[in-house]
C-alpha cells in the first residue's frame, strides 16, 4: 500500500499478482467494480495502471524488491520472501496521496484475501476512518513504519503505526549494531526494530541502490513475517525428534548418578575433600551438591533439600547450597541434550570451560554468603 510498482521488472514480475477473473478487454469481468484490474489498482489515478513513472513510483518499487525480488540466477538482488505474491495498491504518487484512497485500497485488498499489508508511510494526523477500517479487518496484519521524525512515538505519534490495534505492527529502523537509526521513530510504541540502514533495493529502471529508514525497515518486517502456528507445530515436531535421540543418554546419566550416591562413594569423596574445602571456606557438607549439580538438576535439588532440612535454610550451609544452585549449571545434562540433538561428538573445549565456570560459581557462592551473612 504505497506508490506504484514497476511490475515489468524481471526481478519482480514473477511475484506480481495476476487476477484470474479479469481480462484486458475494457470490461469488469469479475464484477468487482474495477475494470481490467489484472495486477492490482491505481487508487490515486483511478486506473488499472499500477506504474506511472520512475519519479513517482520508485518508492513502491524499492519496497517491493526488498520483500520479493527473485533469487534466480542473474537477479541483481535477492528479496526476503521471493515466494510471496505482491498486490500493487497504489494510493500515492511520489509523496502525495489521499487516505480515502488508502481506505478504498484496503477494502479492495481484503476482498482479494490479502492477509499482510505493508504500510511504509506515515502521517502525524490521526484519521478515525482509516483506524476503523483497519480495525474492521482484523484478519489483515498491517506492518507500518515508525515514521521519520527521530522522536519518541509516545510524544510524537505517527499513523497508522500508532493506532492501538492488535493487527498493527509498528516497525522502527535499526542499524547493523542494533542502534535505532536517525530519522526513525522509537520508544515503547514501536513493537519491533528491523534493518533500516543501507538496505539494498531496486529502482524502476532495474538499478541497485542502498537506502534506508523506517520505510525499508517495515518492508523487512513484512518479508520476515512468520506463520506462528506453522512454526509452533514444526518446532513441536522437531522437539519430539530431539527427545527420542537424547533419552538414552539422559537415562544412562541419571542412573549413574543414582548408583554413585547409593554406593556411598559420594560421601567418601566428601570426607576426602573436606580439608581443602575448609581452607577455601566451602562447607564439606556441600560436596555431594557440587558433584551432582553438573550432572542432574533434579538430583542437585534433592541434595540441597536434604541439606536445608538437616541444617536449616537460613544456616550457612543452607545459604551456600541455595546460591550454588542458582549460580551453576547442569553442564553434562545440557551438553547431552544440545550436542546430542545436533549430532556433535567432539566437544573440544566445551566440557573443561563449562566445568571451570561451575567451579567458579561454587567458590563465589561460598565467598558471597560469607561476606554477606558471615560463616
Amino acid at each position: 500500500l504505497d506508490t506504484g510498482i514497476q511490475i515489468e521488472s524481471p526481478a519482480l514480475s514473477a511475484s506480481i499478482y495476476e487476477n484470474p477473473g479479469e481480462k484486458q478487454n475494457g470490461r469488469d469481468d469479475d464484477q468487482n467494480g474495477y475494470i481490467d484490474d489484472l495486477h492490482g489498482w491505481d487508487f490515486f489515478g483511478g486506473s488499472a495502471s499500477v506504474f506511472g513513472s520512475y519519479l513517482h513510483d520508485h518508492h513502491g518499487t524499492y519496497l517491493a524488491s526488498i520483500i520479493a525480488a527473485s533469487h534466480a540466477e542473474g537477479s541483481p538482488m535477492a528479496g526476503i520472501a521471493p515466494g510471496v505474491t505482491i498486490v500493487p495498491l497504489k494510493f500515492m504518487s511520489g509523496s502525495s496521496g489521499d487516505l480515502n484512497d488508502a481506505i478504498a485500497a484496503i477494502e479492495y485488498a481484503h476482498a482479494l484475501g490479502v492477509r499482510i499489508i505493508n504500510c511504509s508511510w506515515d502521517s502525524t494526523n490521526y484519521n478515525a476512518k482509516l483506524e476503523a477500517v483497519m480495525k474492521r479487518y482484523g484478519d489483515i496484519l498491517f506492518v507500518c513504519s515508525a515514521g521519520k521524525y527521530d522522536a519518541d512515538l509516545a510524544r510524537t505519534p505517527v499513523y497508522p503505526a500508532c493506532f492501538v490495534l492488535e493487527n498493527v505492527l509498528c516497525v522502527a529502523a535499526a542499524d547493523n549494531r542494533g542502534n535505532i537509526c536517525e530519522l526513525s521513530g522509537y520508544g515503547r510504541e514501536a513493537d519491533v526494530a528491523a534493518p533500516g540502514k543501507d538496505i539494498l533495493g531496486l529502482t524502476p529502471d532495474g538499478s541497485v541502490i542502498y537506502s534506508g529508514g523506517s520505510s525499508a525497515a517495515a518492508a523487512c518486517g513484512t518479508g520476515r513475517r512468520v506463520n506462528v502456528y506453522a512454526a509452533l507445530t514444526r518446532g513441536a515436531e522437531d522437539g519430539l525428534t530431539v527427545l527420542l535421540h537424547v533419552i538414552p543418554a539422559l537415562v544412562g546419566l541419571l542412573t549413574a548418578v543414582s548408583m554413585f550416591r547409593a554406593s556411598g562413594a559420594m560421601d567418601a569423596l566428601a570426607r576426602l575433600c573436606a580439608p581443602v574445602l575448609n581452607l577455601l571456606g566451602i562447607p564439606a557438607e556441600t560436596v555431594p551438591l557440587m558433584l551432582v549439580r553438573p550432572v542432574s538438576g533434579s538430583g542437585a535439588l534433592a541434595v540441597a533439600s536434604d541439606l536445608m532440612a538437616a541444617h536449616g535454610p537460613d544456616s550457612y550451609i543452607g545459604r551456600v547450597a541455595a546460591v550454588m544452585l542458582g549460580s551453576t549449571e547442569t553442564t553434562f545434562y545440557t551438553i547431552a541434550v544440545y550436542f546430542g540433538s545436533a549430532g556433535i561428538v567432539r566437544t573440544r573445549h566445551t566440557v573443561p570451560a563449562a566445568l571451570a565456570a561451575d567451579l567458579t560459581g561454587f567458590l563465589t557462592a561460598a565467598l558471597t554468603v560469607r561476606l554477606l551473612f558471615g560463616p
